[in-house]
């Protein structure tokens, strides 16, 4: 069985509904170029194959599938000047 980590659902301007997916990972465990070790390696492929078939699922419902690690997260790179400022 697979959970994902959130579902979200939302309006957008245009007044039209659209259904999320969301996974979130370690980067190391998204991509091979980031994974550091043969755990990180095994990692990628077990969530690649758990990836695609989120993808059909949502692709069937309508529904968007993304998955985020945590340099998508936290990169905001207005934030930092602001915070560099204030210091």
């Amino acid at each position: 069985m697979y959970y994902p980590d959130f579902f979200v659902v939302y309006i957008d301007g245009a007044n039209k509904q659209h259904g999320e997916i969301i996974e979130v990972k370690p980067a190391s465990e998204t991509t091979l170029a980031a994974a550091r070790s043969e755990r990180d390696k095994m990692s990628i492929i077990l969530n690649m194959a758990k990836w695609q078939a989120a993808q059909a699922f949502c692709k069937s419902h309508g529904l968007i599938f993304r998955t985020l690690n945590e340099t998508q997260m936290f990169h905001n790179p207005t934030n930092r000047r602001q915070r560099k400022r204030k210091r």
